[in-house]
């Protein structure tokens, strides 16, 4: 049986995750998003996969992998 996501709850037969709700996201979750998004694994996470959210993610692993390539370039 797959994992499933802490953040996911039931309310009156409607699955809502708790994270986008904390965001000011609507938090309904279809069962698509269900089978393919909340099984416990963050990189398949419905709430990462948000427009904002993933903006951000790219943008801190840009800026990640520039801090890494100025560490090793001035070795």
């Amino acid at each position: 049986m797959p994992m499933q996501c802490p953040y996911l709850f039931v309310n009156d037969g409607v699955r809502i995750c708790k994270r986008m709700v904390e965001e000011g996201v609507d938090g309904k979750v279809s069962d698509f998003d269900v089978q393919h998004y909340c099984q416990g694994n963050s990189v398949n996470c419905y709430y990462f996969r948000t427009s904002e959210k993933q903006q951000t993610i790219v943008q801190a692993e840009n800026t990640l992998k520039h801090k890494l390539s100025q560490i090793f370039t001035k070795a």
